[in-house]
């Protein structure tokens, strides 16, 4: 008979399960008596062996998540890098010479009527 507790652990906004092992003992199907001594030796072992290999899995699938939502990041990174940051920097370039190009009407503009006020 084997108790254990799972919960949900939150880490850098993944999450998944965390196993708390309690009382482990391991049973033989049948009658112990008749069972080779083999076999009861065998069901010590993994009754003292479950709890690590429970955490052994239990970080496996951590770090598994972990590495996908690594490479989910990544490509977001790689998105924003390529295609939007240059897309606002030319977007920029653009407004900016509108801007400019404006200012210099204006300019020609307000020169024209200061000469036409200037001749009168």
């Amino acid at each position: 008979k084997t108790t254990m507790a799972v919960e949900i652990k939150n880490q850098f906004g993944v999450q998944f399960p965390l196993f708390t092992v309690g009382k482990v003992e391991p049973r033989l199907g049948g009658s112990a008596a008749t069972a080779p001594l083999a076999a009861r030796g065998l069901v010590k072992a993994v009754g003292e062996t479950f709890p690590d290999l429970l955490f052994l899995a239990q970080t496996e699938k951590e770090i598994e998540l972990l590495a996908e939502e690594i490479e989910k990041t990544r490509r977001r990174v790689n998105a924003l890098e390529y295609n939007l940051i240059p897309a606002l920097q030319e977007t920029s370039k653009d407004i900016v010479l509108k801007l400019e190009e404006r200012d210099r009407s204006e300019r020609t503009t307000l020169m024209k009527v200061k000469d036409i006020i200037q001749v009168r």
